[in-house]
């Protein structure tokens, strides 16, 4: 992980947290997850990740969020 302000999110990282969120917004493991099908896609190492698949994680994470907090 190599964060830095302005910098472009890289791939790996990218896909890392697409993972995390998918593993408990999809079918999960044993009694956890949402049961969600329209899981995020991770992006190819040698792309770019996009702003708008940048922004639909985020806004992934608010949904789940929100849930959690209702």
């Amino acid at each position: 992980m190599s964060y830095s302000q302005g910098g472009l999110i890289q791939a790996t990282d990218y896909n890392g947290f697409v993972s995390s969120v998918n593993s408990v917004w999809g079918s999960g493991s044993g009694n956890s997850g949402y049961g969600q099908t329209n899981t995020l896609s991770t992006v190819a190492a040698s792309n770019t990740v996009t702003a708008t698949q940048w922004a639909t994680l985020i806004a992934r994470i608010d949904s789940m969020r929100q849930h959690q907090s209702a």
